[in-house]
């Protein structure tokens, strides 16, 4: 039997050949961000993925170094300078919940940023990531009690 916010862990673990900030590791205290170092980008959200393909490509797609913005501390980086702008007209819009942090994670207080960007879920306009497909698939079993739990749990 699979657990609950195991996933992230478990993906967390197989990143021993990327470079992770060390305080995206932080569990259950302050609030961090799930960021990443890359070239020039030291606080790059979502490993680089274009936050608003999520929601228009329904797909995990790479952003452009070249084509980039920041919006509250990060980094976000876009595959069209289309994107690049619905973002910077509603961020709120294409942020993902609880920092990057895995969403099944965030119910139990586990802030655990095991997560690469490419396992998500858009629910009810918002945007969530996962560290592993089973920790996707828990979350899918209740999703609004998941998001009620965590949403008080995580600061904003």
């Amino acid at each position: 039997m699979s657990l609950p916010g195991v996933g992230c862990l478990k993906n967390l673990a197989r990143q021993s050949k990327e470079f992770v900030r060390p305080d995206v590791h932080q569990a259950c205290s302050g609030t961090v961000r799930n960021t990443v170092e890359d070239g020039a980008d030291n606080l790059l959200m979502l490993r680089g993925h274009d936050p608003v393909a999520y929601f228009t490509q329904k797909a995990a797609v790479k952003g452009s170094p070249a084509i980039k913005a920041d919006h509250d501390g990060p980094t976000y980086r876009f595959v069209s300078e289309e994107h690049k702008r619905m973002f910077l007209a509603t961020p709120a819009r294409f942020v993902p919940a609880y920092g990057g942090a895995c969403g099944n994670g965030a119910p139990y207080a586990v802030k655990t940023h095991g997560t690469t960007g490419e396992i998500f879920e858009v629910y009810k306009y918002r945007l969530y990531v996962f560290g592993g497909r089973d920790s996707r698939k828990h979350w899918l079993m209740e999703p609004d009690k998941n998001i009620q739990l965590a949403d008080g749990y995580w600061e904003s």
